[in-house]
């Protein structure tokens, strides 16, 4: 049951905040599958260290479920999907190693953090746009990279921002009623 709400609390998550992107900031679209500022890129890194290989099911599910909102065919929303859904695990998983952080994430850094927001970006915005590049869907595939690449990275460090500004807070309202 846990891992059943863990899926539909990603996989809601994910497509609130792809809709919430697309309304605020879609002045930042290049396509609708490309945004100089993507918040559910960090998304995808917050539910991958948090959750692993669970949270590939619910972002595939929140990546289709959103990808069919767009209208868009269902082969390719299929496989746009699962490289959303696999890519993170697939990166982060690969720099854990090489940056011998623990699954337990105890020495988790920010600089840890920044690096991997930076390999998922890269990661991301490489395997997306070759697949656009494959089924025509971009005559730009390193451009199209770039940008993704970009909003990927700033959408993440948006929301790893966030919630280190929500951590702060709860920590001091907790300080501060051990205080009182």
């Amino acid at each position: 049951m846990k891992i059943i709400m863990c899926v539909v609390g990603i996989a809601l998550s994910w497509i609130l905040m792809f809709k919430a992107n697309g309304l605020i900031f879609s002045h930042f679209e290049q396509s609708h599958f490309i945004s100089w500022l993507f918040l559910p890129a960090g998304l995808r890194l917050v539910a991958t260290l948090l959750f692993g290989k669970v949270a590939i099911i619910g972002l595939f599910v929140g990546a289709f479920i959103s990808g069919l909102s767009l209208n868009a065919s269902f082969i390719p929303t299929i496989t746009l999907s699962l490289i959303s859904a696999i890519n993170p695990y697939i990166s982060i998983n690969l720099t854990k190693r090489f940056l011998n952080i623990d699954d337990l994430l105890t020495d988790l850094s920010a600089k840890h953090l920044l690096v991997l927001s930076l390999t998922s970006a890269l990661f991301n915005g490489l395997c997306h746009n070759i697949y656009f590049y494959i089924i025509k869907m971009t005559v730009t595939p390193l451009t199209d990279s770039f940008a993704m690449f970009v909003g990927d990275l700033s959408g993440s460090l948006v929301l790893l921002g966030f919630f280190s500004l929500c951590i702060k807070l709860i920590r001091k309202s907790v300080s501060t009623e051990n205080t009182a």
